[in-house]
């Protein structure tokens, strides 16, 4: 699934995604969307900079704890992958 608050900037390959939601990135309106097609993974990445803020938030707020949905962009040894940690630590550019 393809979530994007522009209609205008989605340019999306029918076989790229099974449904596109065109809503407020908002962690209220992406968590409706996460109880409603149940994801396995979130793959925040594709979003850019938005993406990657959605998934922080999604993260903090426990949506991807309390639907057990696997954030992509953790490393493999970090048992829990629901953290945003690595995201932060990317995006930390004072580092």
């Amino acid at each position: 699934m393809l979530v994007n608050s522009n209609p205008a900037t989605i340019m999306t390959d029918p076989e790229v995604a099974d449904a596109v939601y065109l809503e407020p990135l908002t962690v209220k309106s992406i968590e409706a969307i996460i109880a409603r097609e149940r994801p396995d993974a979130l793959l925040p990445t594709l979003g850019g900079q938005t993406g990657l803020n959605m998934a922080v938030e999604l993260a903090a707020a426990g949506v991807l704890e309390r639907y057990a949905v696997e954030l992509l962009a953790r490393p493999r040894h970090d048992p829990a992958r629901r953290r945003p940690r690595t995201l932060q630590d990317q995006d930390d550019r004072d580092r």
